[in-house]
């Protein structure tokens, strides 16, 4: 038994200490490939989502700063109008 804590590791002379190794020890090589295959598809979906989402937000947010800037300058129009109609 090795010294890993939290996980329990069979050690034999066939078979190291290193957790990843255990991976040979339960399947073979096509199995491995394919986990591996299946972890970097996953990884790889999750940064799209992740940055399709940051995307999106930054999209959002440039649109209400521009929805305020107009708002503002509609207002700046209306006073000038204003005070130029009562002036």
């Amino acid at each position: 038994m090795c010294a890993v804590p939290n996980m329990a590791v069979f050690c034999s002379s066939l078979i190291s200490c290193f957790p990843g190794m255990l991976l040979t020890y339960f399947m073979n090589d096509f199995e491995i490939v394919v986990v591996v295959v299946v972890v970097v598809i996953v990884v790889v979906v999750v940064v799209v989502v992740v940055v399709v989402v940051v995307v999106v937000v930054v999209v959002v947010v440039v649109t209400v700063v521009i929805a305020a800037a107009a708002a503002a300058v509609v207002v700046v129009v209306v006073v000038v109008v204003v005070v130029q109609w009562d002036g």
